[in-house]
């Protein structure tokens, strides 16, 4: 309607070949993007390919460690990065396991067309605007966050939403279809694929590394994850999709083992360098990046993400390789969080070896300093879920000797102060319960 209107006026000639493009441009994508999903739907999944060698990587920064960083499509709107990592995973993914060349070869020249993309991106929200609407009917025209329009409208992939589009989106459909039935799960870990299975998939909505040593050893992920990387130890051909959250950004990782070698896939659609790349460059990046109103808040939130995608791509892969052991890395970073917290702020000396600047403190002081750890860092409630309950479910033979000591070191440093006071505060008598389960175990 538009381009007819502007047909009367002769002036906008160059308006009308613009829109007439564009036109031209979406009907494509949407004949291609209908017609790949439908021979998606006819393919086995008999082949595995490399895809290192397929797809264009980034200008390395430093040692690729044997990671591959793609070039996908570059984000221009900050929020979208959880539709980029969907449509990441979905098209390579199938491109390394479908059966026929030319449908592989397809999905890959799809990952990268601007057009297929932003099809897919508002058929994704119109779903999600549906779900909105069905919200809005059951419950008199209300709705709240996250399920209003203006919610979805802004773009951000709440795990919710990736939840929802998991079991109403017809290319992450087709995609689960090639594997053993499964309900969409409804807390995480939310894994797709069985061990006999040739792919699978998971999505790990918070797994950044500020989010793994504070906020607790998240033992069900954890577990899962070992499960999945098992998978690449006892087999010669085993593909694994992730998309990950990390700090307020989603990236998509693929682990590729095909004939015994094993290549590891970052897809990041801010396309910024990041494997190798030493904090001062990723600081640059920071600086160069044209928004005004970037607080130093965001900035570093900025920051974060990327090294959170480095340290997470690196472990994947060493886990997958098995040099490295998911359960005892994620235990470690969590207790040694712990334990340098404690020491920090209680001006305590647990590890000897380590050379802290520690002044001596009198009983009373040490008492204040230790009551103000447990209101203000590590309430009991807190020590109770994050490290009592995550050592009783990983298992309290996973943990290393080091850890052992370390435990058994703080809990005779509280006990031998707290015998020695008379402090009855609800704090401190709501921590001896706590104390009780350390002192039976180490």
């Amino acid at each position: 309607n538009n381009i007819t209107r502007l047909t009367s006026h002769p002036t906008n000639t160059r308006m009308i070949e613009i829109l007439n493009n564009i036109v031209d441009s979406v009907t494509d994508a949407r004949n291609q993007s209908e017609g790949l999903l439908l021979e998606l739907k006819t393919q086995k999944l008999t082949k595995k390919r490399k895809l290192s060698p397929l797809l264009k990587q980034l200008k390395e920064t430093g040692g690729n460690d044997g990671i591959h960083q793609i070039e996908v499509l570059k984000q221009h709107k900050n929020d979208s990065c959880g539709y980029f990592s969907v449509w990441n995973l979905i098209t390579l993914s199938m491109a390394s396991l479908v059966e026929s060349d030319t449908t592989s070869k397809r999905l890959i020249e799809a990952s990268l067309s601007p057009s297929m993309f932003w099809k897919r991106y508002y058929e994704m929200r119109a779903l999600l605007h549906v779900k909105v609407k069905d919200n809005e009917s059951e419950n008199d025209g209300m709705s709240w966050y996250p399920w209003t329009l203006e919610n979805v409208n802004d773009g951000v992939m709440e795990r919710i939403y990736m939840v929802y589009l998991l079991e109403h989106d017809p290319w992450f459909s087709c995609v689960r279809s090639f594997l053993p039935f499964q309900k969409i799960p409804e807390e995480s870990p939310i894994s797709f694929g069985e061990d006999d299975s040739s792919f699978g998939f998971s999505v790990f909505a918070e797994f950044s590394l500020h989010t793994l040593i504070r906020n607790g050893l998240q033992v069900r992920n954890t577990l899962q994850l070992e499960k999945i990387f098992k998978r690449f130890h006892t087999r010669r051909d085993y593909l694994h999709g992730f998309l990950l959250g990390q700090t307020n950004h989603w990236v998509c990782l693929i682990l590729n083992k095909v004939d015994g070698e094993m290549e590891t896939l970052l897809l990041d659609s801010r396309n910024t360098p990041l494997i190798g790349a030493s904090d001062e460059s990723l600081w640059e990046v920071i600086r160069k990046t044209p928004d005004p109103n970037g607080s130093e808040e965001l900035n570093q939130l900025y920051f974060d993400s990327m090294k959170d995608t480095q340290h997470c791509t690196l472990l994947f892969k060493d886990c997958a390789m098995g040099t490295k052991d998911i359960v005892d890395e994620l235990l470690h970073m969590n207790l040694s969080w712990f334990f340098d917290n404690f020491e920090k702020h209680t001006k305590s000396k647990l590890r000897p070896q380590l050379e802290l600047p520690q002044e001596e403190v009198s009983l009373d002081e040490w008492l204040c300093l230790f009551v103000f750890w447990l209101e203000n860092w590590y309430p009991p409630a807190v020590i109770d879920s994050n490290i009592k309950n995550g050592i009783s479910l990983i298992g309290l033979h996973r943990l290393r000797d080091e850890h052992r000591e370390l435990l058994g070191a703080w809990t005779k440093h509280i006990s031998s102060r707290l015998n020695s006071s008379e402090l009855d505060l609800p704090t401190l008598l709501r921590f001896r319960e706590t104390l009780q389960w350390f002192t039976s175990h180490f």
